[in-house]
């Protein structure tokens, strides 16, 4: 994995969410999980669709309605 997903991940993770717009805490594994799906679903294509796909993710952890953290996202079916 690149250097830039990584980066991209952390700074989508200290954004917090686009819906909520409140501040979250992530954890070193968030961040890597994080990185992991925007590489998988977005492969490395134009930044916005990378920030897309973290952002999608992000909000469905803030959202009652899914899982609570980012690994849990992620692997939900």
């Amino acid at each position: 994995m690149k250097l830039p997903i990584i980066l991209l991940a952390v700074s989508l993770a200290g954004m917090g969410t686009i819906e909520t717009e409140t501040e979250a805490t992530y954890s070193d594994d968030d961040v890597w999980y994080l990185s992991r799906v925007i590489q998988a679903e977005s492969g490395y294509c134009q930044r916005e669709m990378m920030e897309g796909v973290g952002s999608v993710v992000l909000n469905r952890v803030a959202d009652e309605r899914f899982p609570n953290t980012i690994k849990e996202v992620i692997e939900q079916p």
